[in-house]
């Protein structure tokens, strides 16, 4: 090993996960970092894009700043990464595009590390891939801006999520400084009902966060001194919101940072602290609160009432005026902590090992856009075998155990059976190779119906790496298969957007339109066929629109129209589910659209003439060939 890799080690083991890591994957990792370096200003990432590395940083600091309706010199800060963390973890770990400005704050100097390698180092270290796990585990989502029609606060004694943090009541966490000794600290500690202590500098700016977990973790276990500077082992992925950010900006960076609490700020001053808990207390029931508890779960009834509670989060999340976008992220990864919990119980139960798989969600759950009204619809993925039917015959009754497990919990049966207990929705990583090309090659209208709910698949369980290889495979796939986006792209015109010549609105004869089929389908068809053509390999819509729109050039105004479109028809359709539950109704998604009020009619209106200027650019991909 060089002297440089030695170097780089050393950096990698003064910083977590790597402190844990087996020295034979750090000196695989140091050998396959690359410098680079960023003026000050400069912007690493752009929010909608999707990483091309794992960024450690060595010198200087990058600030995270939230999307906004803020004019760019009032960028608002989300937290700042400092020398020895590395971003973002989350975004490729998911597969994802991330949400948020990533900018030099100083004269930076970075390692890089590719996505393939990546995914390698995963593959490796059992270190490594729980740290990733654990910090997409929070992720909720983001979204651009919240929507000017949405419900009225019906929750008189919760906390406005729209307020600034400074007008909350904020708690002061316990200080120190950097010099006062690990044993002091932990006296301290002890003597409160914390769980850190926040290592401050005599001008009050936050350092660091000293915790019980450090403690142990980097002090006794290791035989460390006690009488060490905290310094010298407290942590410096400290997350900061500056004290006019809103509640809003302060739960999406707990969730995209994996933390409970965040440090508020003002002047760069700790001026207090906010936890999930205060900004949900209203509710008795918080987010990270109900995942552990989804996690310790024992029993599928006991996931039954937990699954009835995250249908309540989400109800009183709208009534605090959440947006469309996080609130569908909500319940899509609540529900895959539920369901990576189901499996795991009916794992327990098996007398053998099962083979290895990847339990992949499809539709909306594979696009991370659940509502609160939804069915099943999932599938195995398996590595290639010589004997598949053995492989599936095993698999295949664990799978209905699951899928009725999930019949159970509030997540209907699919009608069409498309779920991982059916022969033809569990295969080896060739047969669903075979499926598709067979989708692809003959592509009449049932092979298109497929593809809009195959298409977006993503893994939710087991061997992630599967998923990733057919998702892979499949973009390739599709590479100059005119024939195939042609019949695509008539079946997502045969749908046209229900506005009128003489009224505002084409209604069935009960006087409904369908949100789901008339409203958001439009937006989802259009960004899968814009997605694959231009070879982007998410599953979510906000992102295929954004990175279909950069590969093909497509005006970001444009874009940006067609994405707020979406959300307004994906928030109205869950009110409309809401209120529906609230009366005691099965919840659907046909709507009134004469008794909406003034300002949600004129801005449906114009969603769906934005849904209808979205399917124009299908119909120029079409005449282009």
């Amino acid at each position: 090993m060089t002297a440089v890799s030695q170097d780089v080690v050393g950096f990698l083991k003064r910083n977590p996960p790597f402190t844990n890591m087996d020295d034979e994957d750090l000196v695989w990792l140091a050998g396959r970092l690359q410098t680079q370096s960023f003026k000050e200003g400069e912007v690493l990432l752009h929010p909608g894009t999707s990483p091309q590395n794992l960024i450690f940083v060595s010198k200087g600091s990058v600030l995270i700043q939230a999307v906004g309706e803020a004019v760019p010199e009032e960028r608002r800060l989300i937290a700042e990464i400092v020398s020895g963390e590395s971003f973002p973890v989350e975004a490729l770990h998911e597969i994802r595009p991330v949400f948020s400005t990533y900018r030099a704050s100083n004269t930076l100097e970075v390692f890089n590390l590719p996505a393939a390698d990546f995914v390698e180092l995963k593959s490796r270290s059992p270190v490594f891939t729980q740290y990733c796990n654990d910090r997409a585990s929070a992720f909720l989502g983001s979204s651009k801006r919240i929507f000017e029609a949405h419900f009225g606060r019906r929750a008189d004694n919760a906390i406005s999520l729209e307020a600034p943090l400074s007008s909350l009541k904020l708690r002061m966490p316990d200080t120190c400084t950097a010099d006062t000794s690990v044993i002091a600290a932990s006296e301290i500690l002890s003597r409160s009902r914390e769980l850190a202590i926040i290592v401050v500098d005599p001008d009050n700016l936050p350092l660091g966060v000293f915790t019980l977990h450090d403690l142990v973790k980097r002090v006794l276990l290791v035989g460390g001194d006690v009488q060490q500077p905290i310094s010298n082992v407290m942590s410096t992925e400290l997350v900061s919101l500056p004290s006019e950010a809103n509640g809003y900006e302060a739960a999406q960076a707990m969730a995209e940072h994996g933390v409970r609490q965040i440090l508020v700020l003002e002047r760069g001053q700790l001026r207090g602290a906010i936890t999930e808990h205060d900004l949900f207390a209203a509710q008795h029931l918080t987010m990270g609160q109900l995942s552990a508890r989804i996690r310790n779960a024992d029993s599928v009834a006991t996931l039954s009432g937990l699954a009835q509670e995250i249908r309540t989060l989400a109800k009183r999340l709208m009534e605090q005026g959440i947006a469309a976008e996080p609130l569908t992220r909500i319940i899509s990864s609540l529900n895959d902590r539920l369901t990576d919990r189901i499996i795991n119980l009916c794992m327990a139960l098996e007398a053998e090992p099962l083979p290895g798989f990847s339990w992949i969600a499809l539709g909306s759950e594979g696009r991370h856009e659940q509502t609160l009204s939804t069915d099943q619809d999932n599938g195995i993925i398996f590595a290639d075998c010589d004997d598949p039917d053995a492989v599936r015959a095993r698999l295949l009754p664990f799978s209905r155990r699951v899928n009725e497990a999930l019949d159970q919990c509030g997540f209907p049966l699919c009608k069409g059976n498309i779920m991982a207990s059916n022969p033809d929705c569990c295969l080896s990583i060739s047969e669903w190779k075979k499926r598709f090309s067979s989708w692809i090659n003959s592509p009449g209208p049932d092979e298109v119906l497929n593809a809009t709910i195959f298409f977006d698949f993503r893994a939710a369980f087991g061997d992630f790496k599967l998923a990733e290889t057919l998702k892979d495979w499949l973009l390739k796939a599709l590479d100059d298969q005119g024939r195939f986006f042609l019949n695509m792209i008539n079946e997502a015109l045969n749908r046209a957007p229900p506005l009128g010549l003489f009224r505002d609105f084409v209604v069935s004869q009960e006087g409904m339109i369908d949100l789901k089929l008339s409203g958001v389908t439009l937006f989802v068809d259009a960004a899968r066929i814009l997605s694959l053509r231009s070879g982007v390999g998410v599953s979510g819509t906000t992102e295929r629109l954004r990175q279909a729109a950069v590969a093909m050039r497509i005006n970001a105004a444009d874009t940006e129209a067609w994405i707020d479109a979406f959300h307004f028809i994906q928030l109205l359709r869950l009110q409309n589910q809401y209120q529906q539950g609230e009366a005691g109704q099965v919840p659907n998604n046909l709507i009134n659209p004469y008794k909406l009020n003034d300002l949600d009619r004129k801005v449906l209106i114009e969603s769906l003439r934005q849904a209808k200027r979205l399917q124009k650019r299908l119909e120029l991909m079409k005449g282009q060939g």
